[in-house]
């Protein structure tokens, strides 16, 4: 009875090798194509990839980087991306799933494609700022200059501020001279995302001080008399 029991063992642990042997012979080999880019679109180079927690190469200056992955049609590999120190970081892997792709007039597959975007932590603002017949007039965000205007009374600076940020207020410097601002700060609410933030404060001419009447009585001027 005892003899039975071992043969069956042994029976089953050679079929479950040999079931591992075929799931391996059945493994293929699939070029993958990796693009990485920032949240503009822009590709990212120099970035790190992992597998399995071995590198397995950095992106080039186009942002790509080609690998050729061993698996079967239909699996699943988690893909590890080392974003720049300028991005977010990549908190979860990316799944990858291995599978053929091809054209109808070709015989050959092409390259799975595999697009990953990192987040920038901050966000570029272009500041537009115009002011009618106003040359010289510095322009402050949240209180820091980052402009002045031209001959044409135009300004334009380009600030970054984290993506969290909410809102943003843009003013005129208080002390500018001969122009009293009407409308000078104004509030911008953020959502997030690159914008171009347009600012054109109505400015009026600071009015004229007018010479104070004098109170003191105008002296008479004596007139002589004639006595004939």
């Amino acid at each position: 009875m005892m003899t039975r029991r071992l043969l069956s063992l042994v029976a089953l642990g050679w079929i479950a090798a040999c079931g591992n042997k075929v799931e391996s012979s059945n493994s293929e080999r699939f070029e993958v194509l990796v693009h990485v880019q920032s949240d503009d679109t822009s590709p990212l180079a120099g970035v790190s990839l992992q597998l399995a927690a071995q590198k397995v190469g950095v992106t080039d200056a186009q942002g790509q980087l080609s690998l050729r992955l061993r698996g079967t049609e239909g699996q699943a590999l988690e893909l590890g991306v080392t974003c720049p120190s300028t991005h977010e970081p990549m908190l979860k892997p990316v799944s990858v799933r291995l599978t053929r792709a091809r054209r109808l007039d070709q015989k050959a597959s092409e390259p799975l494609t595999q697009v990953v975007t990192c987040t920038r932590r901050e966000r570029e603002l272009v500041i537009v700022t115009h002011l009618d017949s106003a040359v010289g007039v510095p322009v402050l965000v949240d209180g820091t200059r980052v402009a002045v205007t031209d001959a044409r009374g135009d300004a334009e600076a380009v600030v970054r501020v984290r993506r969290d940020a909410r809102a943003m207020q843009l003013s005129l410097d208080p002390k500018t001279p001969r122009f009293d601002p009407i409308q000078s700060a104004r509030t911008y609410e953020l959502a997030g995302k690159d914008a171009v933030l347009l600012f054109a404060p109505k400015l009026a001419a600071a009015p004229v001080a007018r010479r104070r009447a004098s109170t003191t009585a105008p002296k008479k001027r004596h007139v002589p008399t004639r006595i004939n």
